[in-house]
């Protein structure tokens, strides 16, 4: 026993000192096996950086101005003191008491005005674009990150991740940005893509896609949930947690499953169906749901995530409704408005300006014989705007809304619509033509009016409608158009010229005279979309083929070897006889009469697909799918002594 007593300390010793060698062999290999997947991340990640191009954004010439609806927004934030709002027209700047301070556009220093996401990170402002890469904004200067060697698609989503910025994207990936350099992440070496949500917990990544399902990406492991795995659906909202469960948000409702550990043998029960959910946000006490349409709803977190405990706060008639939060005050961003959330009431965040556009998507302009600027929306009626170009009205109705053209001459305002065609007087009485008064086809690409006659001309799906209220005649193949599809309209003191799906038509002493197609012509498209006429010279627009002149031979000649095989849409071209004005897909063109000079601008516009052009004796008005450019003649003078 006494020598049981004398040899205790020693074999304590013992015991601490394998015990340390125990641990200090568990700590090498542990250090051992972090340095390993170190050095295999950093190999990783050598693999996966991305080349980048970096420019400075100056701002561009001072001639030209932008309208636009500046209600379109997107997400908001909160930077250096003042508010951020990301929209289709801009970056919106407001300061901390709501007052609108600036706009900044492509003419100031973006690349584009179509924003889609913000954030704050490493001191600096973040903006996703929605084809122009990243930008980065110190509050005086907007600089702008690219990737040559990637398709560069909508920025979608952007998450401070702290020593790092993620970006989420809908085509080029998930990249990883460090301040210096880019990189690509991915999930066992599988690119992610059409990403619509990114949140960090502890060392879990999760990334929500737009028809994919989610994925859970680890330093070690990556796991990927879809419908097969019981969610609702693919494309996904958001995700959170809620005591012992796991949330994941579709458009389709709220699908849980337990926090014990997501791995492949995980399920998900959808527990509450909510069709058309567009966001939502988990609060201290509540979860907040958005439908698209504008309705905001509330779900207590401590009752069961069940439909029978939602509770309506309110409604907005709005569409792409989702909500943010921005120094714990909840925005409800959308397409009509920007709204403070405040103890269940709603108060308008955005300025209002009279003045701006009902709309972004410009399908159609005019300007009338008093100087007035007529605006027609893809989906949204028409704006009149005064000479000094203020907002005299908005009309909208059920069958003022989707419209295709307008043309004017002298007091006839003739706008031609999916539904019919609305003929305005001087005084903006209505009347409208549709089938009840002898049309074969509600859809009306374009009208046209005779000189010195009440005689309409309508293009249509169903071939050219001729004549008057209750007395149309129907001109169509039988009669030897090369299609029934028509869309423009030209006519002078012979004939009448007839754009269709197949092929131009001369229609000259009551037959169709001569038909030009890529068979028998130098056109390289039979879509005729567009004709204008500049100083009696008839040019020709097509879908894909380019842009071509009616010579007095009756030949065609192409420009498709100066400029190439252009799409141009319908309303799209004009001249004021000094030069012929084109928009198409890729910016504006411009021909000079004068020298026969083909020039292109695409920076100065809103957005480079032109949908609509006009102008007066001062300006050239170019509608696009982001708003409409006004551009003083002297910027054309200008562009020729370039």
């Amino acid at each position: 026993m006494k020598n049981w007593y004398n040899k205790k300390p020693i074999i304590f010793s013992l015991v601490i000192i394998f015990s340390l060698v125990i641990a200090l062999k568990f700590f090498y290999i542990q250090k051992q096996t972090e340095l390993a997947l170190l050095k295999s991340q950093t190999e990783l990640s050598k693999q996966n950086i991305i080349k980048h191009r970096k420019e400075s954004l100056p701002p561009l010439n001072n001639h030209i101005n932008t309208l636009a609806n500046t209600k379109e927004v997107n997400t908001i934030a909160f930077y250096q003191g003042n508010y951020y709002i990301a929209a289709k027209a801009g970056l919106l700047k407001y300061s901390s008491r709501g007052k609108q301070l600036e706009i900044f556009n492509n003419l100031n220093g973006l690349p584009e005005n179509d924003l889609t996401t913000l954030t704050v990170w490493n001191d600096k402002l973040y903006i996703g674009t929605n084809s122009k890469g990243l930008l980065v904004f110190d509050g005086k200067e907007f600089q702008r990150y690219w990737w040559p060697d990637l398709k560069t698609e909508a920025i979608t989503t952007l998450l401070n991740d702290y020593g790092r910025l993620l970006i989420g994207t809908f085509a080029t990936g998930l990249l990883e940005f460090d301040g210096s350099k880019f990189r690509e992440i991915k999930s066992n070496g599988q690119k992610i893509k059409s990403i619509t949500w990114l949140e960090k917990q502890e060392n879990q990544l999760f990334i929500g896609t737009f028809d994919d399902g989610f994925w859970v990406v680890e330093p070690t492991k990556s796991e990927h949930f879809t419908t097969a795995q019981g969610l609702a659906s693919n494309r996904i909202i958001g995700i959170t947690q809620i005591n012992n469960q796991f949330i994941v948000a579709t458009d389709f409702g709220l699908s849980i499953a337990s926090l014990g550990g997501l791995n492949e043998k995980t399920t998900f029960q959808t527990t509450l169906v909510f069709p058309t959910l567009s966001s939502f946000l988990k609060t201290k006490n509540d979860l907040v749901l958005v439908k698209d349409s504008g309705e905001i709803f509330q779900l207590p977190l401590d009752k069961d995530i069940q439909n029978k405990n939602l509770r309506l706060l309110t409604k907005i008639p709005t569409t792409n409704a989702h909500i943010t939060k921005v120094e714990n005050q909840l925005y409800l961003a959308s397409n009509s408005g920007l709204w403070k959330l405040d103890n269940n009431k709603v108060e308008n965040f955005l300025a209002n300006n009279p003045n701006s556009l009902s709309a972004n998507m410009v399908s159609a302009l005019a300007i009338d014989n008093i100087g007035q600027l007529w605006v027609g929306y893809f989906r949204n009626g028409i704006d009149i705007f005064s000479v000094k170009g203020q907002k005299i009205i908005h009309l909208e109705n059920e069958y003022l809304r989707e419209v295709n053209h307008i043309f004017i001459q002298k007091d006839n305002v003739l706008v031609s619509t999916s539904q019919g065609l609305i003929n305005f007087d001087k005084k903006l009485n209505i009347k409208r033509l549709s089938k009840s008064n002898g049309l074969l086809n509600h859809n009306i690409s374009s009208s046209y009016l005779l000189p010195n006659s009440d005689n309409l001309l309508l293009a249509t799906a169903k071939g050219l409608a001729i004549g008057k209220e209750n007395k149309f005649s129907l001109l169509t193949k039988v009669q030897g158009l090369p299609s029934n599809n028509t869309y423009s309209i030209l006519a002078d003191d012979k004939s009448i010229y007839i754009a269709t799906l197949t092929g131009l038509a001369k229609f000259t002493n009551g037959k169709v005279a001569r038909i030009y197609k890529d068979s028998n012509s130098s056109l390289k498209a039979n879509w005729i979309t567009a004709l204008q006429s500049a100083n009696n010279q008839l040019f020709i627009g097509t879908y894909g083929g380019g842009i071509y002149e009616l010579l007095p031979t009756g030949e065609l000649h192409s420009f498709v070897p100066e400029i190439g095989r252009l799409v141009i849409n319908l309303n799209a071209m004009f001249s004021d006889n000094d030069r012929l004005y084109v928009g198409t897909l890729s910016g504006l063109w411009i021909y000079q009469l004068n020298n026969q000079q083909w020039q292109q601008i695409k920076l100065e516009l809103p957005e480079i697909n032109v949908l609509s052009i006009t102008g007066d004796q001062n300006s050239i008005y170019v509608g696009t799918t982001n708003g409409i450019a006004k551009i003083e003649k002297e910027f054309f003078n200008k562009l020729n002594n370039r």
